[in-house]
């Protein structure tokens, strides 16, 4: 039914219910008022990548409106550069578009109308826009707890924080389930957890790959589902082989035998750095009792690598390809931002992802028998 649906959609000339027509060429006509904006100027259509914002098309602008007709070849994620003032982030299938703006109002102020995909993506924002509020005020109240040095209160706000993104997970995977095969699924995603919704992104991927399996964003959304499923709880971790600063290769296999800390980190990493003095005081707590880490360097620049190892004086192994987010390892682990941590039985099982600080600190203890 799903197949038949997004079908439908596709090759239809009839409209969508709001007045804006589809299209069967490949063709997408966006016109869009700007409200408070100079009477000319241009507009840049910019087509989102994975790791990339790149200009795709040029719009003139008279009499603060435009119309312009372009060639999308698959659906996609774009966004409209208006007088490098406001973005307007739309999803672009076969669906023409018609956009309201205004210079005055903020960031996601704009109308949409005629993009169904872009719509979904508008109600999946909702969703986590509703939550964001709740956090917030959950996060001035466990200030107030934490100045008051309330560890009760403190930890009655953290189970609240978890239960509302839990809730906000599920109000997404509702949402997606009931979404017509769209690669706007793959935007709402990013709101999920990779170890307690594996189940639903594995789902997702198959479905989407029987709906739209040419669509490039569905490729690689699948490819990282399948690099998931090697790096989820209970798996052995991928093998890493990499250099260390002095060109050794060197593999975390070797470690097999110790509770092993894979930990992805950069020297450019304000975050990494800060958490690095606790890493090396847990480092120098349990080395002893069979705690080792590697250490996988997401940076580019060897010589600010190194000399980041020695400043903060971390001397368990260390290696990098020197290929940012693009390294080998972060792309096997599936690592999207840093830091980020893999901890490892004696097996060589993952047995946890993501701890730092005091959630560190204590499986380390409860591993460790303290």
């Amino acid at each position: 039914m799903l197949l038949l649906a997004f079908a439908a959609v596709a090759c239809s000339k009839k409209g969508n219910g709001n007045g804006i027509a589809t299209n069967t060429d490949g063709s997408v006509l966006i016109t869009g008022k700007i409200e408070n904006a100079p009477a000319q100027g241009y507009v840049v259509l910019e087509e989102i990548q994975q790791n990339n914002v790149v200009p795709v098309d040029t719009f003139s602008i008279d009499n603060k409106a435009f119309s312009e007709k372009v060639k999308v070849a698959e659906p996609g994620f774009y966004r409209l550069n208006l007088y490098n003032q406001q973005f307007v982030t739309l999803v672009l299938n076969n669906e023409n578009v018609l956009v309201n703006a205004d210079l005055a109002t903020g960031p996601g102020s704009a109308r949409v109308e005629g993009s169904t995909d872009t719509r979904y993506m508008e109600e999946i924002n909702k969703i986590v826009q509703e939550r964001q509020q709740e956090v917030s005020a959950l996060e001035q109240q466990f200030l107030e707890a934490q100045n008051q040095g309330n560890t009760t209160r403190m930890e009655e706000l953290r189970y609240n924080y978890m239960q509302i993104e839990k809730e906000m997970r599920e109000d997404i995977k509702a949402k997606l389930r009931n979404m017509e095969s769209s690669v706007t699924a793959i935007y709402g995603v990013n709101y999920l957890n990779r170890e307690e919704d594996f189940a639903f992104l594995d789902s997702l991927a198959t479905r989407l790959r029987q709906d739209i399996p040419n669509s490039r964003y569905v490729k690689d959304f699948a490819q990282g589902v399948e690099r998931m499923r090697s790096t989820t709880m209970g798996q052995v971790a991928p093998e890493i082989s990499l250099p260390n600063p002095q060109g050794e290769v060197k593999k975390l296999s070797d470690l097999r035998g110790n509770v092993v800390m894979i930990d992805f980190w950069a020297a450019w990493c304000g975050p990494c750095r800060r958490e690095n003095p606790n890493v090396v005081r847990l480092y120098n707590k349990y080395h002893d009792k069979g705690f080792e880490i590697f250490g996988v360097s997401l940076d580019r620049n060897k010589e600010d690598w190194v000399k980041a190892i020695e400043k903060d004086n971390l001397t368990w192994t260390q290696v990098s390809d020197l290929n940012y987010f693009n390294s080998e390892a972060a792309q096997t682990y599936d690592i999207t931002a840093i830091p980020a941590t893999v901890l490892l039985d004696k097996e060589g099982r993952i047995i946890a992802r993501n701890l730092r600080g005091q959630a560190l600190e204590d499986k380390l203890a409860e591993i460790f028998g303290e």
